[in-house]
């Protein structure tokens, strides 16, 4: 995993970017990647955040997803990610066979240019006061994230099948399953950042933070291993 640290007026300021794969379907198996990102001092040239293919079907959508008032329920195919933003494409299709076709042509791309039916990305930044003046404040150091679900969206036809339409309801509520289980440890380790920040000394700050983060993949990919990168919870489509 690529980390890069830069220093912005004073503070010391590190993204650090990854995302995990869930189940991409019994047609290929998922797998965890990493990616870094530069937050460039003033004057740099920015350095591009890798990440996956924005697509122009892509459309993004605070979590919890939008309830229909009328039926006061989530809308089909949409999903509720607490504490994440979903970030849909859409597929299309009247068999199954269609639908994983469009999963696998349209899916995010990794930095690896991979495909997969969903992707978890999630950045850091971590920064103190007081670097400028020769010291550092780590009792008011500041850790921010952001956690981003790119997830397949399939608006049936009116001549879907009823069957087809179940298989991809059900298939759509165990990816969201298994990436709520991505969200969830990568959002606990703000907390694991902040406490290595606290106990840290100016010197060993930075270097305690990434090792904190160096667990969230760890941890991710230990989660992947064990439910078979969702396979397990039933994220698999056909």
């Amino acid at each position: 995993m690529r980390r890069l640290v830069s220093l912005l007026l004073g503070l010391w300021l590190l993204a650090l970017a990854g995302c995990c794969c869930p189940s991409a379907g019994v047609r290929r198996p998922a797998v965890a990647t990493a990616t870094g990102a530069l937050r460039p001092a003033d004057g740099a040239t920015p350095v591009p955040r890798p990440s996956a293919t924005r697509l122009p079907s892509r459309t993004a959508a605070p979590s919890p997803a939008p309830t229909d008032p009328q039926a006061g329920a989530t809308p089909f195919g949409l999903v509720a990610l607490p504490r994440a933003t979903v970030i849909y494409y859409e597929v299309s299709g009247r068999t199954a066979e269609e639908l994983r076709a469009q999963l696998d042509a349209l899916g995010p791309v990794d930095r690896s240019g991979q495909r997969w039916d969903a992707i978890c990305n999630w950045d850091y930044w971590w920064s103190w006061p007081g670097l400028s003046g020769g010291g550092c404040d780590l009792g008011r150091a500041t850790v921010t994230y952001r956690v981003e679900v790119t997830f397949p969206h399939w608006a049936p036809p009116a001549e879907a099948p009823a069957d087809l339409v179940n298989r991809w309801a059900g298939y759509v509520q165990a990816l969201a399953v298994h990436e709520q289980g991505h969200v969830d440890r990568a959002i606990a380790a703000v907390g694991d950042i902040q406490e290595a920040l606290a106990v840290a000394s100016c010197e060993t700050a930075n270097d305690a933070a990434q090792t904190a983060v160096a667990r969230v993949q760890a941890e991710n990919d230990a989660y992947d291993e064990i439910t078979g990168h969702g396979a397990q919870q039933g994220a698999q489509f056909p």
